[in-house]
């Protein structure tokens, strides 16, 4: 079974799920509520053992298929069922835990985890100009004007709507950051391709993410 972590209060892990379950996918959400159901387990070390708990049922380590990252981070507001007095410290204790599972899960994860971001990213915008302005490319991190996103998934870009240079810039960046899915921003209308930087978390509720998306996990 494929795994898609986000936000209930984000609609693009919806999307996503029931763009695969068109295409015959068994697939499942996984939001930060379902960390409050008993039976989720992590071994360091010992993946095979590793199980996640969903409105299903229990689902052991080897019976994943492959994760979708989709969440940044989990917040205070995706807990409302918890006290609120407690919300804060289970938001920071659930974000560490899945931290730690999505790093020792054998199965495919785009993108794994890091530090700084559940979805495998995290960087600011000034950073990711750093990276554009290493590969010859333009950046203005303070951009304050309408953008366009790109989002890069396996090393080309999602969206057949964007024009073939933005769509090139967009996966040399993506590449040259090292990440497998990201949706980063450009400049709206600038003379040649300008990013400004990126989403927190992907874009993958559109058909063309969600098909590229499962391209990459089956060459996996």
């Amino acid at each position: 079974m494929l795994l898609v972590l986000g936000s209930a209060l984000d609609s693009e892990p919806s999307r996503l799920t029931r763009c695969w379950r068109r295409a015959g996918r068994q697939v499942a959400i996984v939001t930060p509520a379902d960390l409050s159901r008993p039976g989720w387990r992590l071994r360091c070390g010992r993946p095979a053992e590793s199980t996640a708990a969903l409105a299903e049922g229990v689902l052991a380590g080897p019976d994943i298929d492959g994760i979708v990252s989709a969440l940044a981070v989990v917040g205070p507001y995706d807990l409302p069922h918890i006290a609120e007095i407690d919300r804060a410290y289970v938001a920071q204790e659930m974000s560490a835990f899945l931290l730690a599972w999505l790093s020792e899960l054998a199965c495919p994860v785009i993108d794994r985890p890091t530090a700084v971001s559940l979805a495998g990213c995290g960087r600011s915008a000034f950073e990711w100009a750093a990276i554009a302005d290493q590969q010859g490319l333009r950046a203005e991190p303070l951009w304050s004007g309408e953008t366009v996103g790109v989002t890069v998934v396996g090393g080309r870009a999602a969206d057949g709507s964007c024009d073939g240079t933005l769509a090139a810039a967009a996966a040399t960046i993506a590449a040259a950051a090292g990440r497998s899915l990201v949706t980063l921003r450009f400049a709206s209308g600038a003379a040649s391709p300008t990013l400004v930087g990126a989403h927190a978390r992907p874009e993958v509720g559109h058909e063309a993410a969600a098909d590229a998306l499962l391209d990459w996990f089956d060459r996996q």
